[in-house]
This record gives C-alpha cells, sequence and structure tokens, in this order.
C-alpha cells in the first residue's frame, strides 16, 4: 500500500527558535539537536532507532560511526554547496569568490567518514558574477540546494537515484581566517582585493596598514570595497592613496596600475566612520598604505556585527523550503 506524506525541507539553524527545528519539535519525529548531536551519540544507546534517511547540509563535521551505521549506506545525504570533489571542507562558497571561480554550484553526495568524500548523487553548476557577495551567492545556492535534493528525494522514492565516485582533483576551502584578509598592494590587482571584500568582508574586511602621525604603524579595514574604472593620476606606486571627492571614495593603487575605492574606514582603537570623516586623522592628503605591517599577532580579530548583524551558525549554507 502506498503511503503519502506532507513532507517538506525547511530552513534549518543552529539559532533557537527557527521554523525547521520548532517543527521537528512539535512533530513525532526523532531528532537530536545539533551541536551536541555527536556527544549525545556516544551518550545514548538507540537514540534515532528507526530513521529512514539522514540529511546533513555543510554540516562541517565528521560524523562517528555510531550515527552512520544507524542509516543504510545510499540513504545518507550531504548537501554541499560546490561542484566536488573542487572545494571541500569548511569554506566553500567564501573560497569560489576568493579565487575567482568562473563557476560553482551544489553537489548531493553520501555521508562517509571523511570530509566531503561521498559519492555523488547529483550536481548542479551555477554562475559566479563580479556583483556576487558571500552572502548573495550564499542564498542562490540555498535554493539552487533545496530544489537539488527534493529531486535526489524523488527518485529515491521510485528507485532511480543513481550515484558515481567523485573524481580526482580534489581542492580544499579550508576554515576562514583574519590572515586571509590581509592585502598586499604590491601584488594584488584591484579584482583581487575586491573579492577579499566580497567574499570575507561580513566577518573580515580587507585590512591594511598606515603610519599615523604618531610614527605608529596602524591597522585598519576597508569596508565597501569596489574596483575604480578610471584611475587616479597622482596615484602612481601600489599603495599609495588619497580621498577622491568625485566618487565620494578613498582610492588606492593596486597592483598592474589597478585601482580600488572604499569608503568606511575601521581604524583599530577607533570607531568606525565614513573615509570623508576618517580622512582628516590622516597625517598627508596622499597616504602610502601597508609600506610596513605589524605582526599578525599584534591585532585582536573583531566580529563586525554591524556588517553581518546576523551571524551564521556552524554551517555558512542554508538549503530554503522547498515541498516535496
Amino acid at each position: 500500500m502506498h503511503e503519502e506524506y506532507d513532507s517538506s525541507i525547511s530552513l534549518s539553524s543552529s539559532h533557537p527558535g527557527l521554523p525547521a527545528r520548532e517543527e521537528t519539535r512539535s512533530s513525532e519525529l526523532s531528532h537530536l539537536d545539533q551541536p551536541s548531536l555527536v556527544d549525545d551519540m556516544k551518550r545514548r544507546k538507540d537514540p534515532l532507532e528507526g530513521g529512514d534517511m539522514m540529511v546533513v547540509a555543510s554540516f562541517g563535521r565528521i560524523l562517528p560511526p555510531e550515527l552512520l551505521n544507524r542509516f543504510a549506506h545510499n540513504r545518507r545525504l550531504n548537501v554541499h554547496p560546490s561542484l566536488l570533489p573542487k572545494l571541500r571542507g569548511a569554506s566553500p562558497i567564501q573560497m569560489a569568490i576568493y579565487e575567482g571561480h568562473a563557476r560553482t554550484g551544489v553537489s548531493i553526495i553520501g555521508v562517509e567518514e571523511k570530509v566531503d568524500a561521498g559519492a555523488i548523487w547529483a550536481q548542479d553548476p551555477i554562475g559566479v558574477y563580479s556583483d556576487d557577495t558571500f552572502l548573495k551567492l550564499r542564498a542562490k545556492l540555498g535554493a539552487l540546494g533545496g530544489r537539488l535534493l527534493v529531486d535526489v528525494l524523488r527518485k529515491m522514492l521510485i528507485n532511480q537515484a543513481v550515484s558515481h565516485p567523485q573524481g580526482s582533483g580534489a581542492t580544499y576551502a579550508p576554515k576562514i581566517t583574519d590572515s586571509l584578509s590581509k592585502v598586499n598592494w604590491n601584488t594584488m590587482t584591484a579584482t583581487q582585493v575586491s573579492r577579499i571584500w566580497r567574499a570575507i568582508g561580513h566577518a573580515h574586511p580587507p585590512k591594511s596598514t598606515f603610519l599615523s602621525k604618531n610614527g605608529q604603524y596602524k591597522t585598519f579595514r576597508m569596508i565597501g570595497v569596489q574596483e575604480v574604472q578610471n584611475p587616479v593620476a597622482d596615484l602612481k606606486k601600489p599603495g599609495s592613496a588619497t580621498f577622491v571627492k568625485k566618487t565620494a571614495m578613498y582610492h588606492v593603487r593596486c597592483a598592474e596600475g589597478t585601482e580600488i575605492g572604499f569608503k568606511i574606514a575601521h581604524t583599530e582603537g577607533a570607531a568606525m566612520a565614513g573615509v570623508k570623516q576618517w580622512r582628516n586623522g590622516l597625517p598627508k592628503a596622499v597616504m602610502r598604505f601597508g609600506k610596513s605591517s605589524p605582526s599578525e599577532t599584534d591585532y585582536e580579530p573583531q566580529e563586525y556585527d554591524i556588517i553581518h548583524p546576523h551571524r551564521a551558525g556552524p554551517s555558512p549554507f542554508y538549503t530554503q523550503a522547498v515541498p516535496l
């Protein structure tokens, strides 16, 4: 006898109170809360007895065999936001932008005791465009991932889903650290600096240094970075910078004669400010950024909640609600 279920895939996060979590708690579905799931598995004997399917999205942790073995090998799925085997790991969305990939996508893969190494059930590519930020690309991949997962589940219901092993040539997207935000004006083009902003600027805006009035080098962050199409003639060397009234931005010369502009700056130990106000604290009209830099240990990374108030949980990727 065929039974029909009213089923959907919903937004999920570690933040309490979102619909998927509340719906699960109010239903008869057996569930465990992340991030205590792994510890709970070790303490409980049969927390998910009778489970039919395990689905995770960019979970980012190796699941213990105590959990994996409760599901059939072909009933453990992971929604990963890259075209595997490219960009395995913790930050595939950010690194697709940071490294300048022309395209990325979503992969539905099996879950193994290795990171993002399972067999591929389905993939769908998507272009990465010059105006894509991490948040914008994440939203597009989330919608795509929801649709692709539903398609795989539908095919599994009628025994038409087929998987195949991942190919060779795996690349990795490591955990994002603040060191990736450091700008080298001599080697980075405007496009590369812009990618830093678009990829990780929501948490780690591009940073450089300047020589202050008291002779000390200070670290500052650039917010709202964009490439400048008509470089300022007065800026000759990489790192040279000045405020431009026409664009209301601070312009900085980059490698290969390219140039970026930014509208907001945040100097360590000071308040965030628009560049028109920020330039009043600089010693010269034309500055040189990044001539000498403090050691990384001298800088304490900060959370930029004013830019990214909705901080992501353990997973930077969410599938959107799509009915089965």
